[in-house]
């Protein structure tokens, strides 16, 4: 008597093809899970980018200009010329919104309250100007480059010798804030670039 095995091949290939077909539809699932994941992560990224550098004001150079020194040598005021455009994708701001800061130790040293000099960008010119006329812009805008000149005097935040100040650039209305370190060394000459 001889068997018929056709059925039971056929049986058993129908079998494989299908734990072919779910062992398939596992792995496309994982790989459109981890892509989906991957979007989120970017997206996120994406948008913690955008929220750092938004709205913000960047420096190109910082120069000394002028400096007064007293019987000591020590600088009693400084004038700085700070080149400087607003990062991409920010909105034009009128610059009277636009603020600067330099916050230093107070020389009483302890928890006495730091020091401040503060203004706003009123003076600042295209790249043309010199960086101290309040007539020459009222807007600020992507794309292009200013100049802002301000002066920092013992009243508040003169440079001093091996000192760390913190520059700080923000907007009245919101949008970013930018910090830098001005960190003075053993000597401040007029030229020195800061940042």
């Amino acid at each position: 008597m001889r068997r018929d095995t056709a059925g039971s091949e056929g049986i058993s290939a129908l079998l494989i093809f299908i734990v072919l077909v779910l062992v398939a539809s596992s792995i496309s699932a994982l790989i459109i899970v981890t892509g989906e994941k991957l979007m989120q992560a970017s997206q996120s990224d994406a948008q913690d980018t955008q929220d750092g550098v938004y709205g913000k004001i960047f420096i190109i150079d910082m120069i000394v200009i002028a400096i007064t020194y007293d019987a000591n040598n020590d600088p009693t005021l400084a004038d700085f010329r700070i080149i400087f455009e607003l990062t991409p994708g920010s909105p034009d701001i009128a610059d009277v919104d636009a603020l600067w800061s330099v916050m230093c130790p107070n020389p009483l040293g302890g928890s006495a309250a730091r020091l401040v000099d503060i203004g706003d960008f009123d003076a600042a010119t295209n790249a043309s100007g010199d960086g101290n006329d309040a007539a020459a812009i009222d807007t600020l805008e992507t794309g292009v480059t200013y100049m802002l000149q301000i002066r920092l005097t013992d009243a508040a935040c003169a440079p001093v010798y091996q000192e760390s100040h913190t520059l700080v650039f923000g907007f009245i209305d919101g949008g970013g804030v930018s910090t830098w370190s001005l960190d003075y060394g053993l000597a401040l000459r007029v030229g020195d670039r800061l940042i």
